[in-house]
């Protein structure tokens, strides 16, 4: 988060008062699933907040045969917002001028759900929170992890 900053004279005496420069905004609405780390929500568009998921024609390996994982990592996320109230906290603009936001469908942090069930990965620069999950997920040998060693 931003923070802005204001001096404030009173009595001869400078305070300087801090407030968020931005607020959070919370924005409600069904979800239109974009790819596997992106939704469209109340007509905006955001990359969940802390994950990179697989472009939707993204293929992985399984023993020797290549499988379309991006499209099931789209899919895993359809399946967690369809017919549910999506609720995201816009979390600003990502290095590449991307709109992200922690999203929630039925209390659910969707981009926990999708790291830790093997469909996306915790960035490395934001998704410290996701880490754990991520582990989690590459040692069960799910979602696209299932073809590793």
């Amino acid at each position: 988060m931003r923070i802005g900053f204001r001096i404030v004279l009173a009595m001869g005496f400078a305070f300087v008062a801090v407030s968020p420069a931005r607020a959070q905004e919370e924005i409600r609405g069904r979800a239109t699933v974009i790819s596997a780390d992106t939704l469209e929500v109340s007509g905006r568009r955001y990359r969940l907040f802390g994950i990179i998921g697989p472009a939707k024609d993204q293929k992985c390996i399984a023993g020797a045969l290549p499988w379309l994982c991006g499209n099931a990592a789209f899919n895993h996320l359809r399946e967690q917002v369809d017919g549910k109230l999506v609720t995201c906290v816009d979390k600003g603009i990502t290095d590449d001028k991307k709109p992200t936001a922690f999203c929630k469908a039925e209390g659910k942090d969707l981009g926990y759900v999708q790291v830790r069930n093997g469909w996306a990965n915790a960035d490395p620069k934001t998704g410290g929170d996701y880490q754990t999950a991520e582990m989690a997920a590459r040692g069960s040998k799910i979602g696209f992890w299932k073809g590793t060693k």
